[in-house]
């Protein structure tokens, strides 16, 4: 009982900062509490919602879609989010018509966004909505009453809007396309994060039919599955630091891209053709790049990004060192540098690479097969490291093997008396080394006695 009329006792802000510390999990609890608290601490509650479950859904969305008359305190409860978060199935528009404080929405499933539940979430939050993560889809496989008509000439203002991502998987009725146009286009000089994930058969003029000048964007993400990417159409962004282009087809490499697209441009992930366009051998100014990402190649735990590596997608070594002659060129410079091919010559490779990577801080290679003459790699350090002083981080990634089988590795990997001698040998050519992957099952971290086995996954 003192307890409790302590807690009484707080003015309303100790008693939120309480509930900002209190675990989500037992926040429920607390404010079953008492009804002082219930009363202070219920906006918390329902501030941020994540679901990720069916059965949680559905009990969420018939509590939120209360009527304030019948609900205890009389409290909107809908009202009160202000993130919500649904991975998986959602058809429950009542509640989304209520959210009018909401700020971040993401539906990250492809059988959630159908025009009801769109019309719903436009209607009630399209004054304060800050972020969206939308996947329409076609009629075929809306599970509710659905009508793209409702979108005939409903074009509402959406002024806080700044992150967007649409995830098209296919083809929308023509009104309900309209709609996502002229979202994108009213905000073109306000957005600072765009991401359009195309799976059906769009192009760039389709999305951005007047480019524009999108004065506000800082990271733009193009996804065509079934096209190839045009970049002369690619949205105008003089302050844009982050470009990831990703293609499932051949793109037509153009002779040159105009100088003043992205010439702030910090972050590039795309197709190995596309970098010698970013780093032309006759810019007047470059563009200062400092990360680059190739071919979709990152360092993942335990190769859980395996099917990204396909047989279709395999760039020969030989094709991508040719691009990588173009990184020296970078006003940045480029500190670190990711990149996925077929395999290497282990005893060759340095010295067809150290000229363009000596200012890197970290280097990840993705193989679709084990390097050549991989007992070579014993010799990294002498011809490798020792001409990148900075680079303290180097991975080599088999996630592409595991594609085919998880248990599958290199077959030079997880021989610990084998890598230690390697490791060893290259810490004699360089100081700034301290952290090694050989394969995404496990890493060595540089302590000041030596290697040691640093994380499993």
């Amino acid at each position: 009982m003192i307890l409790a009329n302590s807690l009484l006792a707080l003015p309303v802000e100790l008693l939120n900062a309480i509930g900002q510390v209190t675990q989500s999990g037992d926040l429920p609890s607390l404010l079953l509490s008492n009804k002082v608290i219930n009363h202070a601490l219920t906006p918390l509650l329902y501030a941020s919602i994540t679901l990720t479950r069916a059965s949680a859904a559905t009990k969420c969305a018939d509590t939120l879609a209360q009527d304030p008359a019948h609900h205890y305190s009389g409290r909107d409860l809908a009202s009160l989010v202000r993130i919500f978060i649904r991975r998986g199935p959602y058809s429950h528009a009542r509640p989304l018509a209520r959210m009018s404080r909401l700020k971040h929405c993401v539906f990250d499933a492809t059988d959630v966004g159908t025009p009801k539940v769109c019309m719903a979430l436009a209607r009630a939050t399209a004054r304060t909505l800050r972020t969206i993560v939308f996947f329409p889809v076609k009629e075929g496989r809306w599970p509710d009453d659905s009508d793209p008509s409702v979108f005939d000439d409903f074009h509402p203002d959406f002024p806080e809007l700044t992150s967007v991502t649409l995830v098209l998987y296919d083809s929308l009725p023509p009104t309900w396309f309209a709609f996502f146009q002229h979202l994108l286009t009213s905000r073109s000089e306000h957005i600072r994060d765009l991401s359009i994930c195309d799976y059906y058969l769009l192009t760039l003029k389709t999305l951005f039919p007047n480019p524009g000048a999108w004065s506000a964007l800082k990271e733009l993400t193009i996804t065509m599955e079934k096209t190839g990417i045009s970049l002369v159409d690619l949205p105008h962004a003089p302050s844009l630091r982050k470009l990831t282009l990703d293609t499932g087809v051949t793109t037509e490499i153009p002779d040159s891209i105009p100088e003043h697209l992205f010439p702030n441009l910090a972050y590039l992930a795309c197709p190995y053709q596309l970098l010698p366009l970013f780093l032309p051998a006759n810019a007047r100014k470059q563009r200062p790049i400092r990360t680059v990402r190739l071919n979709r190649a990152y360092f993942d735990p335990n190769g859980e990004a395996k099917d990204s590596f396909t047989p279709a997608h395999i760039p020969d070594w030989d094709d991508v060192r040719v691009a990588l002659a173009s990184l020296p060129r970078s006003a940045g410079p480029v500190v670190n540098l990711a990149f996925y091919c077929e395999w290497f010559d282990a005893e060759t490779f340095p010295s067809e690479i150290v000229d363009n990577v000596k200012t890197l801080e970290q280097l990840v290679i993705v193989l679709h097969y084990d390097p050549e003459d991989a007992e070579h790699l014993l010799h990294f350090g002498e011809r490798l490291f020792a001409h990148m002083p900075r680079l303290h981080s180097f991975y080599l990634s088999d996630a592409p093997i595991k594609a085919g089988d998880v248990m599958c590795t290199f077959d030079f990997a997880l021989r610990n008396s084998r890598e230690e001698r390697w490791l060893t040998e290259w810490a004699r050519h360089t100081s700034a080394l301290t952290e090694v992957a050989l394969t995404t099952e496990r890493g060595w971290r540089r302590l000041e006695d030596g290697w040691t086995i640093g994380w499993y996954f």
